[in-house]
């Protein structure tokens, strides 16, 4: 039987200073979107999609009563546009990196912050993010372009010269329950379906982490958080703090970082550990962790050594 031991993980972006890393939001009702045939521009929700939008604004029935969802498919088959516009503060304006990063783009998007084209997406699963460091200023405007599954599926139909089973969700990336099921409606959303954020830092960030189960008994189980750093500058001595909020534990490693991306790895262990079980088996318990990436004081003690809240 396999065993499972599963981790809810919190990512803390923290630059390795004293203050963490800032991150604004540009979630809000203060969007708006249009399409792009219409000059028509309407307020907007973000994160959401055209057609909860269109749905608050009556402009469609509820898809999801009767047969309402015949009336909506012109959605899917337009070109849609959102756009917003954000102030920042001269002293985050003065920070040495920012990053505009996107959670989820629903699908097909082109994206341009001040008349720059800085991303092109295809990919409604994945998130994306661009360095606007240069682009950036204290007045913003963030444009949001949204093409038509319907013409690009289309198109790449063409392209083949035969036609694969399934119809046109073979060529998208995007939730394949939006194209029909026999529990739900036909809705194509399109949108910024998940969260918008501008994270700006000075020194370091957390790119990503990994906490991976190496070995497991009912008494023990060794495990090892993998953790990818960028930094802006070298030479820095830092400490990544593993936090175990389940039981409390804490687990330190000093670093001194490297200009670009490197990985660490900080070892630990659980006594007694409680597994991941489905739900006709037992409970599906998680450990929750923070990530920390902290700057090493001269007079602190021993880093590395791991220590109870």
């Amino acid at each position: 039987m396999r065993i499972i031991l599963l981790f809810l993980l919190t990512l803390v972006l923290i630059a390795c200073q004293q203050s963490p890393n800032q991150l604004l939001s540009l979630n809000g009702n203060d969007w708006q979107f249009q399409g792009v045939d219409s000059q028509n521009w309407q307020p907007a929700q973000v994160p959401g999609s055209v057609q909860s939008d269109l749905l608050r604004l009556g402009a469609i029935p509820d898809p999801f009563l009767l047969n309402n969802q015949d009336s909506i498919q012109w959605v899917s088959e337009k070109d849609w546009s959102y756009k917003k516009s954000f102030t920042i503060s001269s002293s985050l304006l003065k920070t040495k990196q920012h990053i505009l990063k996107f959670e989820g783009l629903d699908t097909y998007a082109k994206v341009v912050l001040n008349g720059h084209l800085i991303l092109q997406t295809n990919n409604a699963f994945n998130p994306y993010e661009f360095n606007v460091t240069e682009i950036l200023q204290l007045q913003n405007t963030l444009e949001v372009t949204l093409y038509s599954p319907d013409a690009i599926e289309a198109k790449a139909a063409l392209k083949l010269g035969y036609t694969l089973p399934e119809g046109p969700r073979v060529f998208s990336r995007k939730p394949q329950f939006q194209y029909g099921w026999d529990w739900g409606p036909k809705i194509k959303t399109m949108g910024i379906w998940r969260d918008v954020s501008l994270v700006s830092y000075s020194i370091a960030r957390l790119e990503d982490v990994y906490i991976k189960t190496q070995e497991i008994t009912t008494s023990q189980a060794l495990v090892e958080a993998n953790i990818e750093v960028m930094s802006f500058k070298a030479d820095t001595r830092c400490v990544i703090e593993a936090i175990n909020n389940t039981t409390g534990e804490i687990y330190s490693k000093p670093i001194t970082l490297h200009k670009g991306v490197k990985k660490y790895s900080i070892p630990f262990s659980i006594k007694n550990p409680k597994l991941w079980w489905t739900h006709n088996l037992g409970t599906p318990f998680l450990y929750d962790f923070t990530i920390h990436l902290k700057k090493r004081q001269h007079n602190s003690r021993n880093p590395s050594q791991k220590s109870r809240r």
